[in-house]
C-alpha cells in the first residue's frame, strides 16, 4: 500500500511535465515544505507494555510525499533478572533504541481529517544496563546491532495551518538479533525476535508549514 501511494504521488509529479523540451520532476508548480514531529509510541518489549519517545523531521513534496529521518528510544523499565548471574549485574535493564529513514504518503491532505501511510527503516541496538547502579556507561559485551522495519497506517487531523495531530497503528519487525551467552558450552540467545516484534500505536505532533500553491 505504501509503494502504491508513493507511485501515485510520483505520477502526479510526472503529469506536470510535458512537451518535447527538457523536463524536470520539480517544476515551478511543485511545492516543497517540511515538518518536525515529536512522537510517543506504545508497543510491547519482552512481553511487557512499553513506551518509546522519539522525533523526526522530513521534507514534503506537494503535501503528499515525504522523506526524512527519525530516532526513538525506550523509556519504560524492563528487567532481565534471569540474566543477573550471566552478565554480573544486580538488575540487568533492557536498553532499546533505533533511528533511520522515515518515508510516507498523505492522502487528501486538504481535508480536515485525512489518511496516510508511513514506514520507518531504522538501525539501532539492544543493550543490557545495570539497572541498580544508574550508570549509563555500564553496558556489557552482549550488545545486539539490529535493523527495524515499521510500516503503519495513519489518520491525521489538521488543527491549524501549521499544526497537525497524527494517530497511527502498525507493526514493528526487528531483525539481526543474534547475541549469545554460554550454558554448559552451548550458545543461548540473550534475546529473541519475539521479544521486540510488536504491534505499535503512535501519537505524533506535526509542526510545519502548509504552504498553498499559487
Amino acid at each position: 500500500m505504501l509503494i502504491l501511494g508513493l507511485f501515485t504521488g510520483m505520477n502526479q509529479l510526472f503529469a506536470q511535465v510535458g512537451g518535447d523540451s527538457t523536463s524536470y520532476l520539480l517544476t515551478e508548480k511543485t511545492v516543497l515544505s517540511g515538518f518536525g514531529a515529536p512522537f510517543v509510541e506504545f508497543s510491547s518489549v519482552n512481553k511487557q507494555f512499553a513506551v518509546c519517545l522519539g522525533g523526526g523531521a522530513a521534507m514534503m513534496i506537494n503535501q503528499t510525499l515525504f522523506i526524512g529521518g527519525y530516532f526513538e528510544g525506550i523509556v519504560t523499565n524492563h528487567y532481565r533478572e534471569d540474566l543477573q548471574t550471566v552478565v554480573d549485574a544486580q538488575r540487568p535493564k533492557i536498553s532499546f533504541e533505533h533511528g533511520g529513514i522515515w518515508l510516507g504518503y498523505i492522502y487528501k491532505h486538504k481535508k480536515a481529517i485525512h489518511g496516510g501511510l508511513s514506514t520507518k527503516l531504522g538501525w539501532g541496538e539492544i543493550d543490557l544496563k545495570d539497572g541498580e547502579s544508574g550508570n549509563p556507561d555500564s553496558d556489557y559485551d552482549y550488545r545486539d546491532r539490529i535493523f527495524t522495519i515499521q510500516p503503519q497506517v495513519e489518520m491525521e487531523f489538521n488543527m491549524t495551518e501549521w499544526f497537525k495531530i497524527n494517530v497511527g497503528a502498525g507493526y514493528r519487525f526487528v531483525t539481526g538479533i543474534d547475541a549469545t551467552y554460554q550454558i554448559e558450552g552451548n550458545p543461548v540467545n540473550f534475546y529473541e525476535n519475539s521479544d521486540f516484534n510488536s504491534f505499535v500505536g503512535t501519537i505524533t505532533l506535526v509542526f510545519g508549514g502548509n504552504k498553498k500553491k499559487k
